[in-house]
């Protein structure tokens, strides 16, 4: 399948070339992702040729298939203006494209049950107005599937994290703390460029169960009363991370992990359980 833009249109074709949708509030996305559910038995695969895919409807990935959904780089952009505009059902794979929110903030993924793996993708979100972040599970124990979701990163960037005009937390991907959600959070390869909030900036923030996260870079975090950094119950290993140039940050904060191996940070920060506290420049090993 590909998907491209063709005179202000956007325009989904099969490999055959016969053109399955043109125009819809989803970018033809649902329309192929529809295609696909209907026409193959494994994986299918979207090429998301050159372009700004605007998101006006909720994209629901929900087929026995596994769903690629690749762009060609920082060209290929999806523009989410609609919330929630995807929800995550079944198994998803985003690869080499650059996600943001609009100007209003408008734009939040939700994970419902399935998979999804971030790979080589750039997001911009420089205000997200949903509290419980860009990336959220909404799976929940009542599900008839009961399967636990993943939600995994490799080789990520991201550009900005914010939620100003809200007031309250940035946060970027989090499995809810009330009882009843569940999810997995794994991250390897993150470089988050810049944080700005009024109340919290958090990147992963988990409830339950066992996480991952490895070789995570953080440049920039401007802020005024919470913690900087947050890594909830439930992300239990953190390998190699780094805290640059906190400014106005109270603490750096890691949470009820069971193995940290290599943090370093500039600000003052916390590491638990249950209330170990980190100087300037301090190194753990």
């Amino acid at each position: 399948m590909v998907i491209s833009i063709e005179g202000g249109h956007y325009v989904a074709k099969e490999k055959y070339g016969n053109t399955i949708c043109s125009d819809s509030p989803t970018a033809c996305i649902q329309e192929a992702v529809n295609y696909i559910f209907n026409n193959l038995s494994n994986v299918g695969k979207i090429l998301l040729k050159r372009g700004v895919y605007t998101i006006n409807k909720t994209i629901t990935f929900n087929t026995p298939n596994v769903v690629v959904l690749e762009g060609e780089g920082s060209d290929t952009v999806l523009n989410l203006a609609y919330a929630p505009a995807i929800n995550i059902a079944s198994k998803v794979v985003f690869k080499r494209m650059r996600i943001e929110t609009n100007i209003n903030g408008y734009g939040h993924i939700t994970v419902s049950g399935g998979d999804v793996l971030f790979e080589d993708v750039v997001f911009n979100l420089p205000i997200n107005t949903y509290d419980r972040g860009f990336i959220t599970s909404v799976a929940t124990t009542t599900d008839a599937t009961r399967t636990e979701p993943i939600i995994a990163f490799r080789n990520i960037t991201i550009e900005q994290l914010g939620n100003t005009n809200t007031g309250t937390y940035a946060l970027f991907a989090y499995v809810p703390t009330p009882a009843g959600y569940y999810g997995t959070i794994l991250a390897e390869g993150v470089h988050v460029k810049n944080i700005a909030y009024n109340t919290g900036g958090i990147i992963f923030k988990y409830s339950s169960g066992v996480g991952w996260v490895e070789n995570l870079v953080v440049d920039n975090i401007v802020g005024t009363t919470q913690a900087g950094f947050y890594i909830s119950a439930g992300i239990s290993i953190l390998r190699n991370i780094v805290v640059k140039n906190a400014v106005n940050t109270r603490y750096v904060d890691i949470a009820e992990v069971d193995i940290v191996d290599g943090f370093i940070t500039n600000a003052w920060g916390r590491i638990g359980p249950p209330t170990g506290k980190l100087g300037p420049q301090q190194i753990i090993t």
